[in-house]
């Protein structure tokens, strides 16, 4: 008998337990508890004095800045051992190689 007591009183408190978290289940406490704010990334400051250089690395490529493109674009660049697909400029020492015109290009971001 005591067991059945216990036992009912367990399911009324879960139950008040419930109706509680269901009234208030769009409060701010409740809220933040459910879905925690993301950490934000940390500021990155060099502490060597070192000072990241934005100039163009040469002349060649100050006077002909070669574009960005678009995120449905891609360059084909061959080193003569790979072949890297990009939307920057080919790296020194490689060419551009055509355009593909056919097929699908899955893009995996980091």
């Amino acid at each position: 008998m005591h067991r059945n007591i216990k036992i009912g009183i367990g399911l009324f408190l879960l139950i008040l337990l419930l109706a509680y978290g269901w009234r208030y289940r769009n409060s701010a406490l409740i809220q933040s508890w459910v879905h925690p704010e993301e950490p934000r990334p940390a500021n990155i400051k060099f502490d060597n004095g070192t000072v990241r250089s934005t100039e163009p690395a040469s002349a060649a490529s100050a006077a002909a800045p070669a574009k960005v493109l678009p995120p449905d674009q891609f360059r084909r660049c061959s080193d003569g051992k790979s072949v890297i697909y990009t939307d920057r400029p080919c790296a020194p020492g490689s060419k551009e190689l055509p355009p593909l015109n056919k097929g699908t290009m899955t893009v995996i971001r980091n």
